[in-house]
């Protein structure tokens, strides 16, 4: 979700994802600002740096599910906030030669640091979390998850009987500095299809020769999940968790008209342009849930359906209608 910078907390509060207003996010933003002087001045020496938090921000309850299955509340986690675990830092005209010079910098002070390239050779640097960014991030104020260093054919193996359990937690992050992965690996909440398990085992292929529990933790904690979601599931219920987690990635659709509402002119203008809003939110979220089909018909013909049922709420209706 992309939005334009807001002038105070006042004019954040008015904006929303996925039901949350985003208010408690206004600390973070000032956050970032003085972070990224930080490293442009005191660490990198360089002009217009721009500094990206990657963070896990917290919903009510679940991305699936209104309940608080896994006690994020008793565990320290406010709704509305964002929990860091990575930073993304993007100099103006970086170069392969000057990224590189940036990048052993940033690694000589203890950062996991990685130079990336877009398609369009852009470069920009990540900077995965350990303690060292875990230090500066809390410094500068910012809420972080709890960081844990271990090795790794200790990290599957380990995490693999947690996620295999449906309340204990509902995902690890895994960042592995050598190879500048970083990895959201989800348990029983998850709907793993082929590509989904290939694409985790893929991004991890050249470790699993050499640990081989690696895979045996991850197939174990897939099949897990598949047992879970066919015995207490079914068709239906798997579309609806499928569009609770797409739709916990964007503004609800309620919340897009209404914002729309306040930028139309007459009620004409406004039900013309929520007719092309809805349009655009649903093929939206059928692209999301369509990852969850794994060539499954009759997920894959309930998907529009279900998007009618969960999206199209009274007041939906009564505000497009």
């Amino acid at each position: 979700m992309l939005i334009n910078r807001p002038k105070n907390r006042q004019d954040l509060a008015k904006i929303r994802l996925a039901g949350e207003h985003l208010s408690g996010l206004w600390p973070t933003l000032v956050q970032t600002l003085s972070l990224a002087r930080d490293f442009s001045e005191n660490i990198l020496g360089v002009d217009k740096l721009t500094a990206t938090i990657y963070g896990e921000f917290i919903q009510e309850g679940t991305a699936s599910s209104k309940e608080d299955k896994f006690g994020y509340a008793d565990r320290g986690f406010v709704r509305g906030h964002l929990y860091a675990f990575g930073v993304g830092l993007k100099i103006a005209n970086l170069q392969e030669d000057s990224g590189q010079r940036n990048l052993q910098m940033l690694r000589d002070r203890g950062y996991s640091a990685s130079l990336r390239v877009r398609k369009n050779d852009d470069r920009f640097l990540v900077l995965q979390m350990n303690n060292v960014l875990q230090e500066k991030l809390r410094s500068r104020g910012f809420a972080t998850i709890d960081t844990r260093e271990m090795l790794m054919k200790d990290i599957f193996p380990t995490y693999a009987d947690f996620l295999k359990r449906a309340d204990t937690v509902e995902g690890v992050i895994i960042c592995i500095p050598a190879a500048g992965t970083t990895i959201k690996w989800k348990g029983a909440e998850e709907t793993y299809n082929d590509t989904r398990m290939e694409k985790l085992l893929g991004s991890l292929s050249s470790d699993l020769e050499k640990y081989p529990k690696v895979r045996e933790a991850i197939v174990s904690v897939v099949d897990a999940t598949f047992a879970s979601t066919t015995t207490k599931s079914n068709c239906r219920a798997r579309l609806l968790a499928a569009f609770d987690s797409a739709a916990s990635k964007f503004p609800t659709l309620e919340d897009e008209l209404t914002s729309l509402n306040g930028k139309c002119e007459g009620v004409k203008d406004f039900k013309a342009s929520a007719r092309v809003l809805v349009r655009d939110y649903t093929d939206r979220i059928a692209r999301e849930m369509l990852e969850d089909a794994a060539g499954d018909q009759q997920f894959i013909k309930g998907i529009t359906e279900a998007i009618e049922k969960k999206a199209m709420t009274k007041q939906v209706k009564k505000m497009i209608n």
